[in-house]
């Protein structure tokens, strides 16, 4: 074969498929393009979460976190230690009163409130970004959700209180759904 009877063969071909040719080079582009915009996109989303996690190490919800951290691990468990273990099912919801009071007795007499609240108000601000795919989920999940699993669990009797006794039926409920419901605040009703 001739070198002439290639390059003929060649495009006769190019032309053949030059429409199906376009169209891959376009779908390429497009790919590419779209990879770039969702790498882009997931970068910030990152960096978002990242400026969160930021905002929990430095003040004021640093101190605000610290100050809840040392009451729960230094005064609560004096109070806690008066509950006995419930033996029947009426004292088992009797005491749940008596704790869900014990805890916003504590809350109040230690000065937490508004600690408590802004740590509330975190919380809920980071669930709405990852809701509207500002923040990412998994970068959030791994840096910020076990100190927030900790938070509410520590104040699922305060979220009792705040829904039940107060009538703020939604309080809690984004920190509740980022740290996938570590408590029931139910069983305080």
């Amino acid at each position: 074969m001739s070198a002439m009877h290639i390059l003929r063969k060649t495009e006769w071909c190019a032309r053949k498929f030059e429409h199906s040719i376009k169209l891959v080079a376009v779908l390429v582009a497009a790919a590419f393009t779209l990879n770039q915009y969702f790498s882009h996109l997931e970068e910030g989303q990152v960096k978002e979460t990242l400026g969160f996690y930021k905002r929990l190490s430095s003040n004021p919800l640093f101190d605000a976190r610290m100050s809840l951290n040392e009451a729960w691990e230094t005064k609560w468990p004096l109070i806690s230690a008066k509950f006995s273990k419930p033996k029947t099912k009426e004292e088992s919801a009797h005491q749940l009163k008596q704790w869900k009071t014990e805890v916003v007795n504590f809350i109040s007499s230690n000065k937490l409130s508004s600690a408590t609240a802004e740590l509330f108000d975190y919380y809920n601000a980071l669930q709405v970004c990852i809701e509207n795919d500002i923040c990412d989920k998994a970068t959030a999940q791994s840096l910020i959700k076990p100190m927030g699993i900790e938070f509410v669990q520590n104040n699922c009797a305060y979220i009792a209180h705040m829904r039940f006794d107060r009538k703020d039926s939604d309080f809690g409920e984004k920190a509740l759904r980022f740290t996938s419901n570590a408590c029931n605040p139910k069983i305080y009703e």
